[in-house]
Formats: structure tokens, sequence, C-alpha cells
């Protein structure tokens, strides 16, 4: 019994004597340095970080060093300057006030606002975080890069994140909101934007200072501000995305999360990516190409889209099992001449003389408000990886698509 007893004296005190030593050097580490504490600490991500501030007063010292906070804001969120941030910003502002909010918008959207919705590319760029309407160039040229316009910010006004809204004629920022309104996991896939002050996105109703506001919008629009002058066949078309545009404010807007396709080994026709294309009276639209390698096609969808066929519907699609066979069959090697028949319309007719290869395909028409859609035929044209053609057999028309090679949509 005795040695039972000894041998149970002995294990606590060998217990005692492990918990010391472990409370030893966990009581070690509030004696670091503040270099050593920080460098332990820039491990962390921002959430884990409060928390450890929250720890002790310690730690909560230690926390509030600005190397740590300079550390987080350029590893996860690439702002590495405090340049046009309001005077006496630090690090560890930004990152709580805007960085850790807003990061989830940093990246590629698709505008919801039917028909034509929108690419919006969101930014961080010096003294805020910028959402940029990314449109298609004038057209019909297509090779030109996208065109970029603010639509809204996130800056800081006293110490406190701001959301500022911006209007197409009205430089001048005001208030609105975002709302999360889906997320994936932990991934945000879906937001809204509310403008707080709508009627700074209104047309006027004066007549003499409304038609200055169409002309100016018509310019920006369609580098033409007399088009309705000139061109009375666009009237119904021009004047019905000009009241759309300008009224979509009165409702949230939602922005939905943009993929773009991921890149593979496998040899394919064309590199998957976003196209410009030409739509006859619709001007140039934005175009996802896609493959579906159940069905071994190639599938167009609409970025923007028109009041014939929306945006989010497929555009066109191409067999690649059903290659055009020409009559006139042309050596290995030996490239291939095109010409377009004189009956076919074309916007776009700076095409190479020759392509690479042809397919049989489907395009979407509809009448307005996509009312009887339906697929017609039509032939896929490749020139190279970054311009193909789709010919619209039963619109006698002729669609070419170049690629848009802006780095943030790589």
């Amino acid at each position: 019994m005795q040695a039972m007893q000894d041998g149970r004296s002995r294990r606590s005190s060998l217990c005692s004597l492990g918990r010391r030593k472990k409370m030893s050097k966990v009581a070690e580490v509030f004696y670091l340095a503040n270099e050593l504490l920080a460098s332990i600490f820039k491990h962390l991500n921002g959430f884990e970080l409060c928390t450890v501030a929250r720890t002790c007063r310690r730690f909560r010292d230690a926390s509030h060093i600005e190397e740590i906070w300079q550390h987080l804001c350029d590893r996860d969120y690439g702002a590495s300057s405090l340049r046009q941030w309001p005077e006496g910003t630090t690090y560890r502002d930004l990152y709580i006030n805007v960085l850790h909010k807003y990061g989830y918008l940093l990246g590629l959207w698709k505008c919801d606002v039917n028909p034509y919705g929108g690419l919006v590319y969101i930014e961080i760029v010096q003294g805020g975080i910028d959402a940029f309407d990314c449109r298609a160039p004038l057209d019909p040229d297509i090779t030109s890069v996208l065109r970029r316009r603010r639509i809204f910010s996130i800056r800081i006004e006293e110490g406190k994140s701001v959301v500022l809204c911006y209007s197409s004629w009205d430089d001048t920022p005001h208030y609105a909101t975002l709302h999360k309104e889906k997320i994936d996991g932990k991934k945000v896939v879906r937001f809204y934007l509310q403008c707080s002050n709508q009627e700074r996105h209104e047309f006027p109703r004066e007549r003499e200072k409304g038609m200055q506001f169409l002309r100016r919008w018509m310019k920006d629009e369609y580098d033409n501000e007399n088009l309705l002058f000139y061109q009375p066949h666009m009237i119904q078309l021009v004047l019905m995305k000009y009241v759309n545009m300008h009224s979509m404010h009165r409702m949230p807007i939602d922005f939905e999360a943009l993929e773009l396709p991921q890149q593979t080994d496998e040899e394919l026709v064309i590199k998957p990516g976003i196209f410009k294309g030409t739509y006859s009276s619709h001007g140039v639209e934005l175009v996802m190409v896609t493959f579906s390698s159940a069905e071994d096609k190639i599938l167009g969808i609409k970025i923007t889209g028109d009041p014939n066929v929306p945006e989010g519907k497929l555009t066109f699609e191409v067999d690649l099992r059903r290659p055009v066979i020409e009559e006139l069959p042309v050596s290995e090697g030996q490239q291939r001449p095109f010409e377009l028949p004189n009956v076919i319309e074309a916007r776009f007719t700076d095409f190479p003389p020759f392509y690479q290869a042809k397919y049989h395909g489907a395009g979407q028409i509809a009448s307005h408000g996509f009312l009887s859609p339906r697929m017609t035929p039509g032939v896929f044209v490749l020139f190279n990886d970054d311009l193909f053609g789709f010919l619209w057999s039963d619109l006698m028309a002729f669609s070419v698509y170049s690629r848009a090679n802006e780095p943030y949509l790589r």
C-alpha cells in the first residue's frame, strides 16, 4: 500500500513538474521582443490576429504593429501603399475597415441588367477599391480595347468605409450600399448595389437639358451624337437602351461572379475566353467562349446582350464533329482562301484572306423580348486563335469576333 502511494506521489510530482515547464515555456512567449512577435503574427490572417489580440494586453499591443498589417494587406490583397488614402490611415485601418470587409469584391463580375448585362472588373487602386464597367469597343472596331467607366468606389471617410456611386454623366459621387446576396461555402458569388440617390441617374425632364444629355450619351455610347438624325432606323434601339440604362438604379443592381474558363493542356480548336463580336444594329457585344467536352462543341454565351437575345443566353454553338468539307480540297500545309459572298453583310471586314478551319454550327435568333427564340444554321470560321467569324445563314450576316486580351481577363 505504501509503495502504491509513493508511486502516485512520484507521478503527481512529475506531472506537476511537466506543467510547470510547459507554463514556463508559454510564459517565455510573453517576453519575446516585438520584432519576434511580429514575425510570428505575420503568419496569421486578419481574423486570427484579432483573436490573438483579445488574449492579453501584451499580445494586443504587439498586434497593432504596423509592419504586421502592412504585410497582411500586401500578402492577402496586393495593397502595398497608403498613397491617396486619407491622412492618418494606417494599414490596420485599411485591412479591417476596407480589405477584410470588401475584399470579396475583387475580380470579375457580370452585371445583371436585363437585357444588356455588363462586364465589371473590381480592383484595388490608390486610395480605394474601384468597380469599372468594361464596355465593348465602338462598333465595328472589335480590335480596340474595352472601354472602362467607374460605376462605384469604396473609400474611407472619417475613419469609416463608405460606398460611393457614380452616374454616367455626373462624376460627383453619391452614397450607396452593398449587400452580400449569395454565398457558396465561404465565397460570395452574388451581391447587389443599392444607390441612395437614384435621381442622380435619371435623365432630365426639361426638354432642352434632356436633349443635351441624350446627345452626350449617344456620343459616349456610339461615338455619334446625331445618331438618331442620320440613322432613323436606330431610334427604337437607341431610346430603349437609353431609358433602360438610366432607370436601372431604381432597383438594386445584381452582380454575379464571373468564372473564366480554366486553361488546360488539351489541344483545343481555339482557347476559351472573352471575345468582342459584331451584332449588326446592336453594335459590339461581349461573348464568353467555352467548350462542352461531353458534346464536343464550342459554346458562345453572351456577357452583354440586346433586346432580341439578352445577356446570359446562348448566342451560337459549333459542332466540332461536323467540319465543313470544301468542294476544292487544298494540299497539306496550303492555306485555305476565304472570301465572303457579296450578299452577306459584315460590319467588320478587316479579317484575313485565309482561314484555318470551318465547322457547321447554329446561331440563336429571337424577336424583341427574347420571344420565339430558335437555333438557325450557321458556319464557324476560324482565322486564328484570337479571331473567328460566324456566318448566320438565315440572316445573311457575318459576325466577326476578336479576343479581349486585357491582363485582368487572363
